[in-house]
């Protein structure tokens, strides 16, 4: 099990803060960030595991590097292509 990086992402329904791992550094050194203030190479990997479910209200998020915003989602369809492949190809 290698180092990553943890991304705190506001809930867009309830505002709980979810952890989001990140492998996208060179040297991922288990730093913790809150979105939006991610340096872009950890933004790079931030959706490795998403979508990501609330523990609050249980709503299913991933996050618009974009915009650098989270979005509501369904478990496991997203409007980001990247994410609907690693769903479809298990």
């Amino acid at each position: 099990m290698g180092l990553y990086d943890t991304v705190l992402v506001a809930c867009p329904v309830c505002g709980n803060l979810v952890r989001f791992q990140s492998k996208g550094a060179d040297m991922p050194n288990l730093s913790e960030y809150v979105l939006p203030f991610v340096p872009d190479d950890v933004l790079s990997n931030v959706n490795r595991h998403s979508p990501h479910q609330c523990g609050t209200c249980r709503a299913w998020l991933a996050v618009d590097q974009a915009t650098r915003m989270a979005i509501e989602t369904t478990a496991r369809e997203t409007d980001m292509p990247e994410i609907n492949q690693w769903y479809r190809n298990p």
